[in-house]
């Protein structure tokens, strides 16, 4: 083999290996590219699934303000409606108290305890618009001060 056939070989082996090189280089670009979109779309994918959850927790999170409102106001009415009971009983105590009815000492102990109860939630709620029977509470406590109740 001359030296110019061999030189030839040279440049031979050089350009199918630079074509080799090539060919494989550009098998992992494509294999790169590829693999790079799927990244790019489950990153994509994750964002959109993470602002899905966002605005669900957004909405959410008014939900649950908006049922506390609700709670908090049943839970009002509930308190309105117990201490006008306790209203109701204290009246009725003593219309009966003045008609001269006979009442047990758990009745007494009970109307004794609902009048607390009436005059600490007048105390605590000023906006309740019910400082009704202020006469009967005198006047039942005046007489069990007295030891007149029963």
């Amino acid at each position: 083999m001359n030296e110019q056939t061999f030189e030839l070989a040279k440049i031979v082996i050089q350009v199918v290996l630079a074509g080799v090189v090539t060919f494989t280089f550009a098998r992992i670009t494509i294999r790169l590219d590829a693999i790079n979109k799927k990244k790019l779309e489950s990153v994509e994918k994750s964002q959109q699934t993470a602002d899905e959850i966002s605005s669900t927790l957004v909405m959410l999170t008014d939900s649950v303000e908006t049922i506390n409102g609700k709670i908090d106001s049943l839970s009002r009415t509930v308190d309105d409606n117990h201490v006008m009971d306790c209203r109701y009983r204290i009246i009725r105590f003593d219309d009966e108290m003045v008609s001269g009815c006979y009442h047990s000492p758990d009745h007494v102990d009970q109307i004794l305890a609902d009048i607390d109860t009436y005059h600490l939630y007048c105390k605590e709620h000023p906006d309740f618009i019910n400082h009704k029977g202020q006469g009967a509470m005198e006047r039942i406590l005046n007489r069990y001060q007295k030891g007149q109740v029963i």
